[in-house]
C-alpha cells in the first residue's frame, strides 16, 4: 500500500471511496467488493477496490458506490464488482446544470 501512497501523493490523486466512506462514517472493511467462504468455513472479502481522482475535482464527488449483490453484481463470473462514482464537472467543463435540464 506504501506504493499506491507514493503514486497518488506523486500524481495528486485522492482515493474516492475512501473520502466518501470515512466523510459518511462508514467502515472500510464495509466496502469489500468480492466475498466467498474460505475453506475454515469462514467470510472471506477483499479489500476495497479504489477509484482514484483528480485532488482538484475530490470535492466534487457526490455519490460512489460498489455493487455487492444481485444477479448484475459478478462481472464475467469472476470476483470483481463494478465500482461506480458520480462527480459534478459541470465547473471543470462550463456547463450550467440547470440550464440543460431546462431544455
Amino acid at each position: 500500500m506504501a506504493t499506491m501512497h507514493g503514486f497518488m501523493q506523486a500524481l495528486e490523486l485522492k482515493d474516492a471511496i475512501t473520502e466518501r466512506a470515512t466523510a459518511l462514517g462508514a467502515r472500510l472493511q464495509d466496502c469489500w467488493t468480492w466475498q466467498s467462504v474460505g475453506s475454515d468455513g469462514r467470510t472471506v472479502r477483499t479489500t476495497t477496490d479504489h477509484i482514484l481522482v483528480s485532488r482538484c475535482i475530490s470535492k466534487e464527488i457526490y455519490r460512489v458506490g460498489i455493487l455487492q449483490g444481485g444477479p448484475d453484481s459478478r462481472i464475467n463470473d469472476t470476483d470483481h464488482r463494478c465500482i461506480f462514482a458520480e462527480i459534478n464537472l459541470s465547473a471543470f467543463l462550463g456547463w450550467d446544470i440547470k440550464a440543460e435540464r431546462a431544455r
